[in-house]
């Protein structure tokens, strides 16, 4: 029994107004097929739950404190259960503040699943140079990959991506060549990513598939990587619902602010979060989240209940 989170980054809960919401424009097969041929909107919550079991709840990423969520502080809640925005007084990113890290070195979803028999896994597979600037202590983290490491998580390279164990952060592979400079690497669908993802997911207690570049497209407002993201997750869905067994494995699809669903503005959004919930226990677990600060708490007492 594996938990699977999928973290769309800057992903909110906008209006099912496809001329103003690319998310209620796009496509995206896989993820209608889970919402009775909804679209991810706020218009999505007053469908009915689905065989096998989905439901989808909203979740505040405003933490009660004025202005715009940001990245830092969103994130650093998700994965501690704590309201970070709350205990410095602000919305505070892209990067973790300091009082963030602080929190992530006591109370981190990696952290403490750990001590599960199958621990925690961090998906996504990062370029040597990266890992050679991290071991220096110069590289930028984003708040997720930060609390993997925080946790004792593995941060795994191109030797895991090539035998399937990550996932690029592009979900396909073909940009380590062409950008990224690192030869030889096989090319994968969206579809197939998704499939190894899932097979990584159910060999762990935890995992967790950092997708950032929604975020980058909204701040953009770059139509073509904004369809190219879109697509891209939409089949890494699809592998990942093909494989993962709705009896025993579940997955959870959330964000850490709204961006993406407002095409009007390259700002972040007050719109709450999603929390998508598929597979077992989805209903149990759909009923804890309500805010950004459940999503840590309601993973670990489902894995409990999940030993």
């Amino acid at each position: 029994m594996g938990l699977l989170i999928v973290f769309l980054d800057g992903v909110g809960l906008g209006a099912d107004d496809p001329v103003t919401n690319p998310l209620a424009a796009a496509p995206m097969p896989v993820l209608r097929g889970l919402l009775g041929g909804a679209g991810l909107t706020r218009a999505a919550l007053d469908r009915p739950a689905y065989i096998p079991p989905t439901t989808l709840v909203a979740l505040d990423a405003t933490l009660g404190v004025a202005g715009l969520p940001q990245s830092g502080t969103g994130q650093a809640t998700l994965w501690s259960g704590i309201n970070v925005a709350a205990r410095i007084g602000r919305h505070s990113g892209p990067y973790a503040p300091p009082q963030a890290r602080e929190i992530l070195l006591s109370n981190n979803l990696f952290q403490a699943a750990a001590h599960h028999p199958r621990a925690a896994a961090f998906a996504n597979a990062y370029p040597p140079r990266y890992l050679d600037r991290l071991e220096r202590g110069t590289a930028r983290q984003s708040v997720t990959a930060l609390a993997a490491y925080l946790g004792g998580a593995t941060l795994r390279g191109p030797d895991e991506l090539r035998q399937g164990e990550a996932v690029s952060a592009f979900v396909t592979n073909e940009l380590w060549a062409t950008r990224l400079g690192v030869v030889g690497m096989p090319e994968v669908t969206a579809f197939e990513a998704g499939e190894n993802l899932a097979r990584l997911a159910r060999r762990h207690a935890v995992t967790v598939f950092e997708f950032f570049a929604t975020d980058m497209a909204g701040h953009r407002r770059d139509s073509e990587l904004t369809t190219t993201s879109l697509e891209r997750i939409d089949g890494l869905l699809g592998g990942v619902v093909a494989t993962l067994d709705p009896r025993r494995d579940l997955l959870l699809v959330t964000s850490d602010h709204g961006n993406l669903e407002d095409a009007t503005s390259s700002e972040h959004t007050l719109n709450p979060a999603p929390g998508l919930v598929w597979g077992a226990g989805a209903f149990d677990m759909a009923a804890r989240l309500a805010s950004l600060v459940d999503v840590t708490p309601a993973a670990l007492d489902w894995l409990a209940g999940a030993r």
